[in-house]
Formats: C-alpha cells, structure tokens, sequence
C-alpha cells in the first residue's frame, strides 16, 4: 500500500472519495493539535477591559470598560469626586455626614429667593 502525507493509504482515499479522505486527514490534524495542548502561538483570550478608580478616601471602584461610554465614566467619577469634597467639607467644619434633613424643610421656600409669578415675567407681543 501507498503512504500518503495525511497517513492513510492511497487505496483508502479512493475508496472513500478524496473529500472524505481530506475530512480525515485534517480531523487528524485537530486530533493530534489537541493532544499537544494549547499551541504555542495561540495567546489565552485577555480580561475584559476595566477601570479601576481609587478615590482619596480609600475606597477603590472598578468599572467596566466594555460598557461603559467614557462620558458616562468622566460624569461618574466627577460626580464621586464632588460628593466627596462635599463630605470633607462637612467633616471638617463639625457637622455629622451624611446630613439629615427634615423632611418639613424640604419643601421651605430658600432665603434670599423669590419664585417668579407669571405676571412678573415680562410678555412677548
């Protein structure tokens, strides 16, 4: 019998077609590539990509990359930092955090502030 490259006989491949015998011959290929394990050239697949954000208190965030606009990533960690300064200021200055306000002066109109009536405003003619 005849040897070819792919290891089976010549009479074998002609019996079976020469698509099949080429089926064969590269599901030895993949046979003999999983045996090796993973290929040398082949890298293993990275983690996705993330942001990790520590702010000055500490505290350490992250944040995915992948899904997340890098808008929406700069609002976030502007808005965190604000929220931050503003606890610090608070600290500093005595006051418990996180401020408590009753419910009753939720709804108090602010000093110094006057709502704008519909009269008030000047008419477009």
């Amino acid at each position: 019998m005849n040897q070819w490259k792919s290891g089976l006989p010549k009479e074998t491949l002609q019996r079976t077609g020469p698509t099949q015998g080429s089926l064969r011959g590269a599901s030895g290929t993949v046979q003999r590539a999983q045996g090796q394990g993973i290929q040398p050239g082949v890298r293993p697949r990275a983690a996705p990509p993330r942001v990790v954000v520590t702010y000055v208190n500490g505290v350490e965030e992250v944040i995915d990359a992948v899904t997340t606009p890098a808008q929406e990533l700069k609002k976030h960690i502007l808005d965190r930092g604000r929220l931050l300064e503003t606890e610090q200021m608070f600290r500093e200055a005595g006051e418990p955090w996180p401020v408590v306000i009753p419910e009753e002066e939720i709804y108090q109109s602010f000093p110094g502030t006057k709502p704008k009536k519909a009269e008030e405003k000047p008419q477009a003619q």
